[in-house]
């Protein structure tokens, strides 16, 4: 996609003008319009379709398929609805254009109008969360697991620093009442 390109709704005189499309006019009105209806998810489509190309070729399942399809999808439409909750309309190459195209705009009304930003960001992140986990075929807690380890690491060499100072403290104790009974 180029801002610069001939589309139904850029008015510019192709004569002369190099279109930055590979290809051409045809592929310039084609991208213009995605990003107008889906906008940062559109970039998500190439994706999907070399993804496509790959399964024909491996000869997967349709079933695995149209998961991995529909989490990719279900991934990119939610990160574009997402942009479109902070950012409406982004700078790019000089000009402005939507971030979450109509359908995210449609999905964001309905979905702040009930839950809020912070509820339908939270959402977005749900659906981004498990779209990636049902793409890669890997649980939740096997994607956390890696990122995880180190702060479980960190609170068990805290919780085994404050069990040694208590078990120390106890033996303090036990030490100064036996000391006391010894000098009575």
């Amino acid at each position: 996609y180029s801002p610069r390109d001939p589309s139904l709704n850029v008015v510019r005189s192709v004569a002369g003008q190099p279109i930055h499309n590979l290809l051409g006019t045809s592929g310039a009105m084609v991208s213009d319009i995605t990003l107008q209806i889906l906008g940062l998810s559109g970039f998500v489509i190439p994706l999907l379709l070399f993804i496509n190309a790959f399964y024909c070729f491996t000869h997967i399942t349709l079933t695995k398929y149209l998961i991995k399809v529909l989490s990719l999808a279900s991934v990119g439409f939610a990160i574009g609805a997402m942009a479109g909750i902070f950012t409406p309309k982004l700078k790019f190459m000089g000009n402005t254009i939507p971030s979450a195209g109509i359908f995210g705009t449609f999905i964001n009304s309905y979905v702040t109008h009930y839950i809020g930003r912070l509820g339908a960001f939270l959402l977005y992140l749900v659906v981004i969360w498990t779209g990636v986990a049902l793409f890669i075929n890997r649980s939740l807690f096997a994607i956390l697991k890696p990122v995880i380890r180190i702060p479980v690491k960190w609170a068990k060499s805290i919780t085994n620093r404050v069990s040694i100072k208590k078990e120390q403290t106890k033996r303090k104790k036990a030490v100064e009442e036996k000391e006391k009974r010894l000098k009575w």
